[in-house]
C-alpha cells in the first residue's frame, strides 16, 4: 500500500498528540519529514535506469531519465545486438549538463545503430510536497522520516513563555529542564538511527 505525506503527517500527529498543529505547523512538520528523507542518503536510494538508442557516428547520449535527480551512475551497458543482451561499457565519461547528464563514449559510437545504451544509477529519495505525494523509499522504511521529525519537533519549546514544559504534568508547573527535553529528542533520533541501520541498502558505488 502506498504511503503518502498525509499518512506520515497523521502518524507524526498521533505520536505528538498534536492533530491541531499547535506544537508545530503543517509546513514545519513537512519540512522536518523531508529532512528525515534527505538524511537517508546514501544509505537508502532509488534505482533508476536511463536508456538511449545508438546513432551511427554519435558518441554523446543524453540521459534524460536522470535529469534533476542528482544520481550516482553505477553501471553503463551496451546492447550487443538490437533487442539482445547487455554487456558492460568502458571508456566513458558523464558531463552533468544543465538539462540532463550527457553520457560520452570516448571511442565513438559504442555499437550498431538501433542498439541501446543503458545507465543504472542510485538516486535520492523524493522530497514530498503535496499530501498526496507517495514516499518512495524501500518497504518497511516509511517510519524513518516520522522518527526524524519527532526528534526535531520534541526538541523545540512549546511556547516562548513556557520553555521546556512540553512534558510537564501540569500546564504551568513541574516543567522539565533542557536536559530532559534533549533526552526525549535523542530517544527519537536513536530510534531513527537503529531503523536506518537495519534497512541500510548495499552500496551502489558510482563509477562515473
Amino acid at each position: 500500500m502506498a504511503v503518502t505525506l498525509q499518512n506520515l503527517l497523521d502518524d507524526l500527529n498521533d505520536r505528538l498528540n498534536d492533530t491541531a498543529n499547535a506544537q508545530a505547523s503543517v509546513a514545519t512538520k513537512t519540512r522536518f519529514i523531508n529532512y528525515g528523507i534527505a538524511a537517508t542518503w546514501p544509505d537508502l536510494y532509488r534505482v533508476v535506469t536511463a536508456s538511449a538508442s545508438i546513432v551511427a557516428g554519435t558518441s554523446e547520449y543524453p540521459l534524460t531519465a536522470l535529469a534533476g535527480l542528482d544520481a550516482r551512475i553505477a553501471r553503463i551497458e551496451v546492447q550487443t545486438t538490437v533487442g539482445g543482451a547487455y554487456v558492460d561499457a568502458w571508456d566513458t565519461s558523464v558531463n552533468p549538463t544543465a538539462t540532463s547528464p550527457l553520457l560520452i563514449f570516448r571511442g565513438g559510437a559504442p555499437g550498431a545503430t538501433g542498439c541501446l545504451v543503458r545507465a543504472t544509477a542510485a538516486a535520492k529519495l523524493t522530497k514530498l510536497s503535496l499530501v498526496t505525494d507517495n514516499y518512495d523509499g524501500p518497504l518497511g522504511t516509511y517510519e524513518l522520516p516520522v522518527l526524524y521529525a519527532m526528534a526535531m519537533c520534541t526538541s523545540r519549546p512549546v511556547d516562548d513563555r513556557l520553555d521546556y514544559k512540553r512534558y510537564s504534568t501540569t500546564a504551568d508547573k513541574n516543567g522539565v529542564g533542557v536536559e530532559e527535553l534533549t533526552g526525549v529528542a535523542s530517544f527519537w533520533m536513536d530510534q531513527y538511527d537503529r531503523l536506518l541501520e537495519r534497512n541500510r541498502m548495499p552500496p551502489l558505488g558510482a563509477i562515473v
